[in-house]
């Protein structure tokens, strides 16, 4: 088996600083690896990287055994979902309900009572069915990342990228979060997180990684 990412002597630096260097990772489509580290060590630099946003890094990132940088960010978004830390990067419609359908849709102008009543299940899994037609601009923090989150559903064939996806979210938030990442791996897909707080993904991680002293240092695992 290939893996899915594979990463090469991979350097970033920005305005010459150095940011993390001569990372060298293979991880499968139905991992979830875990990076860690504090503030400003690059892991949403790395996510973004892996994401096709940033392609200004040094080293080889070889995706589904090509070349990352020559591939079209439309082909990326057909195989990866990703949610990044600040919530308002993630919002399309202006109620939970008009967001979630239209990445049901994907901008198609349909809708029945079975794609109505898949959002709704979605809603009540994350406990945001209250809530689902009021304006995104009106809910707390928590109940926005809920519902950004909550896209992932709709992306189970995908691999996830999840940027800091515990900000904001409560221990029950963080429970269904935990549900949903096993229940993705039974499906046989992965995600990558980038987090602070490692140990609350140990069960559901295949590997867990840190970044320290711009180093990429393995924690549990390979």
């Amino acid at each position: 088996m290939k893996p899915f990412f594979s990463l090469q002597n991979v350097s970033f630096s920005y305005d010459d600083n150095c940011i993390f260097e001569t990372i060298n990772l293979d991880f499968f489509r139905q991992e979830v690896i875990v990076i860690s580290g504090e503030n400003g060590t690059g892991k949403t630099t790395l996510c973004k990287i892996l994401f096709g946003l940033y392609k200004q890094f040094s080293g080889d990132i070889l995706f589904e055994e090509k070349d990352l940088p020559g591939i079209d960010i439309d082909y990326i978004t057909s195989k990866i979902s990703f949610i990044q830390e600040q919530t308002q990067h993630g919002f399309l419609g202006a109620t939970p309900d008009e967001d979630l359908a239209i990445w049901q849709h994907k901008f198609q102008r349909r809708d029945d009572e079975t794609f109505k009543a898949k959002r709704n299940a979605i809603f009540e899994r994350f406990g945001i069915n209250h809530i689902s037609n009021k304006p995104i601009w009106e809910l707390s923090s928590g109940q926005q990342k809920r519902v950004v989150l909550a896209s992932l559903l709709l992306n189970t064939h995908k691999f996830w990228i999840l940027d800091d996806p515990l900000f904001s979210l409560d221990s029950n938030g963080i429970n269904t979060l935990l549900s949903i990442l096993a229940q993705h791996k039974l499906l046989g897909s992965g995600a990558l997180i980038a987090t602070q707080r490692p140990h609350i993904f140990s069960l559901v991680a295949d590997s867990i990684y840190e970044i320290k002293g711009k180093k990429l240092s393995p924690v549990l695992g390979k």
